[in-house]
């Protein structure tokens, strides 16, 4: 059996003679690659001499899985060529095109992912932080019912565009929110169609748990953060204060405040979750947020909305008084006012 240094010159040696002809020349890229929570894997991607420089990328530490499993290095070979064939844009892309802004503006979207245990996934990223947590911005070049094509935003391109990172933040949410609008589904019904009638029965009675995602279910974490998402909860479920638990960088579960247990419990919970049931690469956070629909906040559970809402009046309070205290405020005031008649 092949370790995996040798399986991947193997591969290297080998691609190109389970592609088609107009491969013959391909040049093929293997490099590391980091993806979410610092998961470092190995990517495959090739590219015809047609100029065509979009590739699919295909992670080999998957493959060397199959391999040690039994899988032969023929089968091995011929579905990563299946895959990039079908999966290869048929036109070349100028990827100067991602440079100017005019031309990517309608195709940003936003991920969501979290900061620590990010540094070496975020360090040449543009993201803006939420709570504990990072947005990023990604093209999308191509998509399938299964996956998408696309390519993240990098500090280099952002130096292209020339504009506030608020603006393209804005952009990508408002593009979010009308390719990829927000679904919010009673866990209930999720699972009616999986699920015994005996337990989803048994699941009414209990706590009210929604999913908080898209229609797609990727990447769909994000959503609970758009101020259009909110609104469709206070509208749908009700105006007051949810607990919410991320299931992964692909949805929200949400349920309310007076449901929920301690934040300790719901912390553990999620950790067990996170190390038993869900893929490195797409585990959110370890902990609970808190979530108020109508003032459209997001934080950690662990600290309290009521502070949050004193803190935030406090300052708008502060603002006003910094502004009274101007030199002379009074007095542009009266003449704005006029004089008096």
């Amino acid at each position: 059996m092949y370790s995996f240094e040798e399986f991947i010159e193997e591969i290297r040696n080998n691609i190109l003679d389970y592609l088609p002809e107009e491969y013959e020349d391909a040049d093929v890229d293997i490099r590391e690659v980091y993806k979410n929570n610092n998961v470092a894997l190995t990517g495959l991607m090739v590219h015809p001499e047609n100029g065509n420089n979009i590739s699919p990328t295909i992670y080999l530490d998957d493959y060397y899985k199959k391999y040690q499993n039994g899988t032969n290095m023929n089968g091995v070979l011929e579905d990563m060529a299946d895959i990039i064939v079908s999966n290869t844009p048929n036109v070349n892309i100028d990827t100067e095109l991602f440079t100017n802004w005019e031309n990517i503006k309608e195709r940003i979207y936003p991920r969501l992912s979290a900061i620590k245990g990010n540094e070496e996934y975020l360090k040449n990223k543009v993201y803006t932080p939420v709570d504990d947590l990072a947005v990023t911005y990604y093209i999308l070049v191509d998509e399938s019912p299964v996956n998408i094509a696309s390519v993240t935003v990098t500090n280099n391109l952002f130096e292209n565009y020339n504009i506030s990172k608020e603006e393209m933040h804005e952009k990508a949410f408002d593009n979010m929110h009308i390719s990829y609008p927000a679904k919010v589904e009673s866990i209930v019904e999720q699972l009616a169609n999986v699920l015994p009638p005996e337990e989803i029965e048994t699941m009414r009675d209990g706590i009210p748990l929604y999913v908080v995602s898209n229609e797609k279910g990727m990447n769909g974490a994000v959503e609970i953060l758009d101020p259009h998402t909110m609104d469709l909860i206070k509208e749908t479920l009700g105006n007051q204060e949810y607990l919410a638990i991320p299931s992964s960088v692909h949805e929200f579960l949400i349920m309310p405040m007076d449901e929920s247990g301690s934040f300790r419990e719901m912390a553990a919970m999620i950790q067990e979750v996170n190390q038993t049931a869900v893929s490195k690469e797409e585990i959110l956070s370890d902990h609970p947020y808190k979530i108020d629909p109508e003032r459209h906040l997001f934080i950690s559970a662990d600290r309290d909305i009521t502070v949050e809402k004193q803190m935030e009046n406090k300052n708008i309070e502060q603002k006003q008084m910094d502004i009274m205290m101007q030199p002379n405020v009074h007095k542009r005031k009266i003449e704005q006012r006029g004089p008096r008649l």
